[in-house]
C-alpha cells in the first residue's frame, strides 16, 4: 500500500482488502461537510434550510423522544402564533434546525405558513 498525501491507496497486493475504507471515509466527510455547509432555503418556501425540509434524509432522523427537550420552544411558538406569526415561525423553524422530525413544531409551520397572505400573481 502506497502512502500519497495522507491518502492511502491500494496497491496490486491488496486488492480486495480495506485498504478502501479510508478512501470511503474521506468521501463520506467531504459529504458531510458539504450538508454542514449547504445554508440555502428549501424552495418550497418553509423558511427551513432544504437539507431540514425537502432534502432531508429521513433516515437519519433522531428518535421520536430526541426532540423532547424543545417542547418548551414549540409551546411558546403555539401561543405566539396568535399574535406574532413572524416569531412563532422563526422559534418552530429553531426546533427543526436542531430536531427535524419534531411533529408539533412541523404542524404549527405548515399552519403559520398556510394561514400567510400570498401575492397575487402578475397580469399580462
Amino acid at each position: 500500500m502506497t502512502t500519497r498525501n495522507n491518502t492511502l491507496r491500494p496497491t496490486a497486493a491488496d486488492a480486495g482488502s480495506v485498504a478502501l475504507q479510508p478512501l470511503r471515509m474521506q468521501a463520506e466527510c467531504a459529504n458531510l461537510q458539504a450538508v454542514m455547509t449547504d445554508l440555502s432555503l428549501c424552495p418550497c418556501g418553509s423558511g427551513l434550510r432544504r437539507l431540514r425540509c425537502c432534502a432531508l434524509d429521513l433516515a437519519g432522523l433522531s428518535p421520536r423522544d430526541a426532540g423532547a427537550p424543545l417542547q418548551t420552544l414549540v409551546e411558546q411558538a403555539d401561543a405566539a402564533a396568535d399574535n406574532d406569526s413572524a416569531a412563532a415561525i422563526a422559534l418552530c423553524c429553531q426546533v427543526l434546525e436542531l430536531a427535524p422530525g419534531q411533529e408539533q413544531a412541523l404542524a404549527l409551520l405548515y399552519r403559520l405558513r398556510k394561514a400567510e397572505p400570498r401575492p397575487a400573481a402578475a397580469g399580462r
